[in-house]
């Protein structure tokens, strides 16, 4: 018996689980932290970027607001040069500007200028020109003339600060929106002024940056700097970098910039309505305070997860061990035979009983292969190429043929002669003749053999060993020898034929249908060959070897030249060779055509009559020999379910029951029941175990010697495997009250 040692697939499979379940966690936290920074990086820029879009849209619908504004006052005839000469009609104008200044909420004051006149109208009042040059856009930059330029001159919207100096406070400082009066005439007869302070357009930015520091700007067409909202520590340079960075990219997008080894992250909007700049400034560095903040999590995470992975893989490891290592030792226990030796390697053990299983089921295919050689089942090249492959089954050489031993003794059995043939390293398989109790040996033949030889001496092999070892002589056929492994059916109906002439060969053993048919070699003008295989084909019911047979006859005999009455009597043997098969088989059934075969009036008609009886013939045989194949498989089932209970029931109990051999009833229950004896017996017996655990008082010891189990513990073992419960649990499930309430010792 093989011992098994300390386990290396347990080891194996323990490392493996280690690493399926604690690699990727790791490999994953640590793309995950390096992929962290990027990620939340692309994200604030993105939102950045989502903000500034905001921005952009909010002012060019202030803009566009601020047009509509300046149509309806220059179409407003409150506002006409000759409606304001008196102190009346500037008022109206002052509450109509109140009202306009009214549409929009980041106006602070609105003007109206009328160009040339003294007087500058408000939604807080009028004033002289000298008075609002004087208090209003006092400190703007704009000297004296040029202001008084621009507010009569413009032709297009422009806007600018008021006041001169940064340090003023947002809402010190002043952005002028100039508009002029019916923009679309060539001489506007007037100019809308807005104020906006700029504290409206840095409270539009003040949540962009969010918690982060960095800069925000709104700069004008020009580039020209009209908002900022600054948190942290301010960056002069940053401001003629941007204005750099603006002009060198049109389009809107995200950008890196350094400024004193510092990176930055860049993300800029323009807007194709206003020609306005929305920027967002970012030092970069600050994304990693976020990341390292979780970086102790994440190593924390990470590790617990580890070590449930390990924990995971420990118990995978023994839920997936724990049934090869119960396979090893029921394999081990089969195979006590075995010299002793210690094995760690448990796939070593099933890999050793697998290919035991192989090899058998190997052979099985193997003797169905050769089955459906002999009856000519076998569809063509591919086929058998196919066949070959899966049973591992060769035909190498120039010539094969087959040799069937007479199965009327009951001792031929397919197993032993192909044991003799392999220990003789003869080129040849075995298996059961399909169409009685003997054995057909297939044999090939080498590249340059002689034929005359290797034939007998094979044969003789055969016959001198079945002789000796069961002090009884068989008849041997042989049949001819053909160049492709499909034509075998034709070599097995010739050495079928050749076993029928035993009586003329007398007291020889082996019989060759060369043999046969060179004894009617005096009478050259007569096919008897042919005419041979033709009537064996006949009776085994392989209507293509038949009708081919047919056809070759009555070309030969046409091809002849005889007379017409010697065509007679060959054409007249023909169909008398044929009755007389029809008759062995049955001729009642074929009545109607054996009448019509004697009426014939030329070849043709005889072949077309031949060929009508022949294909009725062989559809009978083949629907008999399935009649036959259904009666015994129905005696041996029947056999089986009255005996199945019986523990020395067997194959070759059966077989003897039947009068066939042991391999052919294996491969006939195979082929009928589609599954093997052992497993069908199997199954009743475990049908009728449960029957009895479920209907009786028996305990499981009682049930298992009674159902033919000579071996309690194998039939808990099949029985356990097969339901996944052992009989005792069986039966308290499904039946409760019957029975002891304890499970018996041999579970």
């Amino acid at each position: 018996m093989t011992k098994i040692g300390r386990s290396v697939i347990f080891y194996k499979y323990l490392l493996s689980y280690i690493f399926i379940c604690t690699f990727p966690v790791v490999i994953m936290g640590i793309i995950l932290y390096e992929n962290t920074v990027g990620s939340l990086k692309s994200e604030i820029e993105k939102s950045n970027l989502t903000k500034l879009s905001q921005v952009e849209s909010m002012m060019e619908r202030q803009m566009k607001e601020f047009g509509n504004i300046a149509f309806l006052i220059a179409e407003d005839s409150k506002f006409l040069s000759y409606n304001l000469n008196d102190g009346y009609g500037r008022i109206e104008a002052v509450d109509e500007l109140k009202k306009y200044k009214a549409n929009s909420s980041i106006i602070d004051t609105l003007f109206l200028y009328l160009r040339h006149d003294d007087l500058i109208y408000s939604s807080d009042g009028f004033y002289s020109y000298d008075s609002f040059r004087k208090y209003f856009y006092r400190g703007s930059g704009w000297n004296d003339d040029q202001f008084y330029d621009d507010i009569n001159r413009i032709a297009n919207p422009q806007i600018k600060r008021m006041s001169g100096t940064d340090q003023a406070s947002p809402a010190q400082r002043y952005l002028v929106y100039m508009y002029p009066v019916q923009p679309q005439s060539p001489r506007p007869y007037g100019t809308v002024v807005f104020a906006i302070q700029e504290s409206e357009l840095s409270s539009m930015m003040s949540n962009i940056l969010g918690d982060f520091k960095g800069e925000s700007y709104i700069l004008d067409e020009n580039d020209q700097i009209l908002a900022s909202v600054h948190q942290g520590e301010e960056n002069g340079k940053l401001k003629s970098q941007m204005i750099a960075m603006i002009k060198e990219h049109d389009k809107s997008g995200i950008y890196e910039l350094s400024s004193e080894h510092t990176k930055y992250s860049f993300s800029y909007v323009k807007s194709d309505t206003i020609g306005w700049s929305f920027v967002t400034i970012l030092p970069t560095s600050q994304f990693m305070s976020r990341v390292i903040q979780k970086r102790t999590f994440t190593i924390e995470l990470i590790s617990l997860i580890a070590m449930m992975g390990v924990g995971i893989a420990f118990a995978f490891t023994h839920y997936h061990y724990v049934p090869i290592r119960r396979l090893a030792n029921r394999l081990n226990r089969e195979a006590a035979s075995q010299a002793p030796s210690v094995v760690r390697n448990e796939f070593r053990l099933i890999e050793s009983a697998a290919d035991v299983f192989v090899s058998s089921n190997r052979e099985l295919l193997r003797e169905q292969l050769l089955a459906k050689l002999l009856a000519g089942k076998i569809g063509g090249a591919a086929q058998l190429q196919e066949w070959m492959k899966r049973s591992h089954t060769e035909f190498a050489g120039a010539g094969f043929y087959v040799l069937l031993i007479d199965g009327k003794t009951r001792f031929v059995d397919a197993a032993p002669i192909a044991q003799l043939l392999r220990e003789n390293g003869s080129s040849a398989y075995c298996t059961d003749d399909p169409n009685g109790n003997g054995a057909a040996v297939i044999a090939m033949l080498d590249d340059s053999p002689d034929v005359a030889e290797a034939e007998p001496d094979l044969a003789s092999l055969l016959a001198v060993w079945l002789e000796e070892a069961h002090g009884q002589a068989v008849h041997i056929g042989i049949g001819g020898v053909y160049s492709e492994p499909l034509q075998l059916n034709r070599s097995y109906i010739e050495a079928s034929a050749a076993l029928e002439y035993k009586m003329i060969a007398g007291g020889k053993a082996i019989t060759n249908f060369r043999d046969i048919a060179a004894s009617h070699h005096e009478e050259p003008w007569y096919p008897v060959e042919e005419q041979i295989v033709y009537l064996q084909s006949l009776k085994k019911g392989d209507r293509a070897v038949a009708l081919h047979n047919l056809r070759s006859i009555l070309d030969s005999i046409a091809s002849k030249g005889a007379s017409l009455l010697m065509l007679r009597y060959i054409c007249f043997d023909m169909v008398n060779s044929a009755v007389k098969v029809v008759r062995e088989i049955h001729a009642e059934h074929f009545r109607e055509e054996i009448e019509s075969l004697m009426g014939f009036d030329s070849l043709d008609e005889l072949y077309a009559r031949l060929e009508r009886l022949t294909e009725k013939v062989c559809l009978y045989v083949e629907e008999r020999k399935e009649s036959k194949n259904v009666k015994l498989r129905d005696s041996v089932l029947d056999y089986v379910h009255r005996h199945f209970r019986d523990g020395g029931i067997s194959l070759e109990r059966i077989a003897d029951e039947h009068d066939v051999s042991v391999s052919f009833l294996s491969r006939f229950f195979k082929e009928q029941v589609g599954e093997t004896f052992t497993d069908y017996l199997s199954e009743l017996r475990m049908k009728e175990a449960k029957l009895r655990l479920l209907h009786s008082e028996q305990s499981v010891g009682q049930i298992v010697e009674e159902i033919g189990y000579m071996n309690a513990s194998n039939f808990v073992r099949k029985f356990k495997k097969t339901e996944g419960v052992t009989p005792g649990q069986y039966r308290k499930l499904y039946a409760p009250g019957i029975g002891s309430d304890q499970e018996e010792s041999l579970e």
